[in-house]
């Protein structure tokens, strides 16, 4: 590593990282890794095989959060996961992307349909992203989202996806329902649909609406949690970020041609040099150019202008 990045004696103040097929050999690898990237894409939107993964990534980053905040964490009922499935045929199904659909359905029906029996709920929409961390980013940059996923009054979660259009153009919807049940038995669900994956770029909603006075009382502060049990492994979420990883292994490259330049810069600089270290930093912009095209394509955001609320059903 020493004769590829620093300038010394043993390689005549030359380090291999600067010899013009190291240079294109580096340039070619990070076409490789975007392509890569790119294709796990690709692959990630137009199949389901992946689509329960990246639910279960979600409620992972949500957790990690409420953990983070001393907050009890959430546990998934299937019950909810049903519901947030209906929501999300619908929204596919017709098109739109809001909390009440055009028909006038409110999120909390969708509750009542699956005869989910609450005390709290609370609905979290996206659509048109790509990676579920950037779904979880998008919603934890929202307050009102985010409000949603750390209330400690929510003790259960189900998330769900559904395939459609949205703005005639191809979309994934994306609904997450929390919720605190009034009887801890809960009917179970049949003809569950299909879940799909989680993809697109961003446009948030959450869901808290307060409809009729509680006459229960919100429960005090949580257990401290330090830890709890992950839905996903290590392996599963690189799996369903393709893009994430991409951007990491492309940005470790420039971290380490940029400390070759430093050293080059610092310990041994000659004018006959200055042409190979202009080549390298072209390299390095050829890289960023990968990341700037990966924004470009699949990582446009909008946050939906809608305020959260929270649903206490009396």
């Amino acid at each position: 590593m020493k004769n590829y990045l620093i300038p010394h004696k043993g390689n005549k103040y030359e380090p291999h990282v600067f010899k013009t097929k190291n240079m294109l050999f580096i340039l070619l690898l990070g076409i490789i890794i975007t392509l890569v990237s790119y294709l796990g894409t690709f692959v990630i939107k137009n199949t389901n095989l992946l689509a329960s993964i990246q639910t279960a990534f979600l409620v992972d980053l949500a957790n990690e959060d409420r953990v983070e905040q001393n907050v009890a964490t959430l546990t998934i009922n299937p019950v909810l996961v049903e519901a947030a499935q209906r929501k999300a045929n619908d929204m596919a199904t017709k098109g739109y992307f809001a909390h009440t659909s055009p028909e006038g359905l409110t999120p909390w029906y969708w509750f009542k349909d699956v005869n989910y029996n609450y005390i709290y709920a609370g609905e979290n929409l996206a659509v048109n992203f790509t990676e579920s961390v950037d779904v979880h980013k998008a919603w934890i940059a929202s307050p009102t989202h985010k409000k949603n996923i750390l209330d400690q009054r929510f003790t259960e979660v189900g998330i769900a996806t559904s395939d459609g259009f949205y703005k005639g153009r191809k979309a994934t919807f994306v609904v997450q329902m929390f919720g605190k049940p009034r009887a801890s038995l809960l009917p179970n669900i049949s003809n569950t649909a299909n879940t799909a994956n989680v993809n697109t770029v961003p446009i948030v909603f959450a869901g808290p609406d307060t409809e009729t006075n509680p006459t229960t009382q919100v429960f005090g502060a949580q257990d401290e949690q330090t830890s709890f049990a992950s839905e996903t492994n290590t392996i599963e979420r690189m799996a369903v970020s393709p893009l994430s990883v991409g951007r990491i292994a492309i940005l470790g490259i420039v971290a380490v041609l940029s400390l070759a330049i430093l050293f080059r810069i610092i310990i041994e600089f000659k004018r006959h040099h200055i042409g190979r270290v202009l080549l390298l930093i072209l390299v390095i912009l050829g890289l960023l150019g990968t990341l700037f095209l990966q924004k470009e394509f699949f990582m446009t955001t909008e946050i939906a202008p809608e305020e959260a609320q929270t649903f206490i059903e009396s």
